[in-house]
């Protein structure tokens, strides 16, 4: 997440979020994590937007809780979810030692079996690992009383353009985006991960206009 007076960004996990946050880094103005604003967070007490604890991940609902005064615009990057699926997956088990156990080795359909069973609340504060694994769908990290709430959303498919597009909006100069973070290797989705896929994104599909299969 970025945040200033200009622009707000919803960093959704493997959507070239990290390429973003790189390139715009120097324009954040929020204040460093200090003893305050790490126990307002757990508390979920507001403080204005400058001195709140927001972290990369968090939805624009979380921030909207916990920062006052937000008025710049917002944006974020949303994906086709069979790729977006897919280099979730492939993050997971290419850094298996930091999620999950019972993940590890898992075939992608086994893993979007796992991720598809809502087992209740999962607190990205007291388990963030499991929190990042079992993450559901890109919808849940943008809407706000069942609606989108961010302003303007990026296709990761067109990112370069969707990017240098915003950023004239907003009177900035495009930046040279870094390719950070790419899961490599190909896996492919069978009939079974297709379907896995229409059920966990389905949300997706519909808000952000992608074709099922």
């Amino acid at each position: 997440m970025l945040l200033n007076k200009k622009f707000h960004f919803i960093h959704i996990p493997k959507t070239g979020g990290m390429s973003v946050d790189s390139a715009l880094s120097d324009w954040d103005g929020r204040s460093p994590r200090n003893w305050t604003n790490r126990l307002f967070r757990k508390l979920r007490a507001p403080l204005p937007w400058r001195y709140a604890l927001l972290k990369r991940h968090d939805s624009i609902s979380l921030a909207n809780q916990l920062a006052i005064g937000i008025t710049a615009t917002s944006f974020s990057i949303v994906r086709d979810p069979y790729t977006h699926a897919v280099s979730h997956y492939k993050h997971i088990q290419r850094h298996a030692d930091r999620y999950p156990r019972e993940v590890r080795g898992m075939s992608i359909n086994s893993f979007l079996e796992w991720r598809l069973v809502r087992s209740g609340f999962i607190s990205q504060e007291l388990n963030g690992s499991r929190w990042f694994a079992k993450m559901s769908d890109q919808y849940s990290f943008l809407e706000q009383g069942g609606e989108i709430a961010v302003d303007h959303l990026i296709s990761f498919e067109n990112l370069e353009k969707d990017l240098a597009d915003f950023c004239e909006v907003i009177g900035l100069l495009p930046p040279n985006l870094p390719h950070l973070n790419a899961s490599a290797d190909t896996v492919e989705l069978d009939e079974r991960g297709v379907d896995l896929v229409n059920q966990i994104y389905r949300r997706d599909f519909d808000a952000f206009g992608y074709t099922r299969r």
